[in-house]
């Protein structure tokens, strides 16, 4: 991306992920693109980039073509020599399921144990409560 926060080079990656050709992203702004919840977030993260700071595993939301919304996980970098910024952008669609699938299962034990109207203990395997 450019200074002004542009595409201007794009893999065909972009196309399985959000379902713009690389030609129709050439161009536009990245903001344009993310969900409106994630803007301000995501601009403060564009600004620390732009300052020199590395940025690894930033999440976002991005609106892909045909509407729908693709969590985006970003490693970005910016290059002060090319007045650049390059990011790797990977698709964090079953990270989100398995950490919900994970919430879930938390969730489910402490109704269970919360359920419980006898009194309860666990023991380590040296019979330690």
């Amino acid at each position: 991306m450019d200074v002004e926060g542009r595409f201007i080079q794009v893999s065909r990656a972009c196309r399985d992920v959000w379902g713009y050709d690389r030609k129709e992203l050439a161009g536009t702004r990245y903001i344009d693109l993310v969900h409106e919840d994630d803007k301000d977030l995501t601009l403060e993260a564009a600004s620390r980039i732009m300052s020199g700071e590395a940025m690894r595993n930033f999440e976002n939301r991005y609106r892909c073509k045909d509407g729908s919304v693709v969590p985006i996980l970003w490693s970005a970098r910016w290059d002060p020599d090319e007045n650049v910024m390059f990011c790797l952008a990977r698709d964090a669609t079953e990270k989100k399921q398995a950490e919900e699938q994970v919430l879930a299962y938390s969730q489910k034990i402490i109704n269970s144990l919360e359920s419980i109207t006898d009194g309860f203990f666990i023991l380590d395997n040296e019979w330690r409560v």
